[in-house]
């Protein structure tokens, strides 16, 4: 079988245990899948806010991988400050759900209170937490799209396609791409 073995171990009352070896010859890289007819995607920065560092430096790396523009705050409060800034035009904003003082839901509601900001980009709401309250929440201010955590490589990037809903037929040839890359 493809150069490996397959073998069977058992022992009554206790179970079994299966094995197997293949032969697999080295794959090309996936580092940079990002197809060509994707990049206008990649022009404008993504706004990423999670009170958790590593979450933060994880979500960024994802999305660099890609060929997204990040930049990363640590707050709902950094978010308004930053679009109240005007200096970027963010095309998505990724918001965790459970921050201090202010959780991603109630960013989102400060932001669209608030006069001197101009454009919201569309929202990307992730949650450890997930609850049909908070998709209600969601979905009645206007987030496009729910991740629960944890969050991976491939999860994130259909997420951002859906958003967009750009070139479905590559979207769907995308889901299938695996990553064992988790926070």
């Amino acid at each position: 079988m493809m150069g490996g073995e397959i073998w069977v171990e058992s022992e009554e009352g206790k179970g079994s245990k299966f094995h197997f070896t293949i032969q697999l010859e080295e794959g090309e890289s996936k580092e940079n899948i990002i197809p060509h007819s994707l990049s206008p995607l990649t022009v404008k920065p993504i706004l990423v806010a999670d009170d958790n560092s590593v979450t933060r430096e994880v979500i960024a790396r994802f999305l660099e991988s890609y060929s997204f523009v990040v930049k990363t705050v640590k707050s709902g409060l950094e978010v308004i400050a930053e679009l109240e800034k005007g200096e970027e035009e963010y095309q998505l904003l990724i918001l965790d759900w459970h921050m201090p003082r202010l959780n991603g839901i109630e960013t989102l509601l400060a932001l669209k209170a608030n006069p001197r900001i101009q454009t919201i980009p569309p929202v990307l709401l992730i949650t450890a937490y997930p609850s049909p309250e908070i998709e209600e929440m969601a979905n009645k201010n206007g987030v496009k799209a729910i991740l629960t955590k944890p969050v991976t490589k491939s999860s994130l990037f259909n997420a951002i396609i859906s958003i967009f809903n750009t070139n479905s037929h590559l979207y769907d040839s995308l889901q299938a791409y695996p990553s064992e890359e988790l926070f």
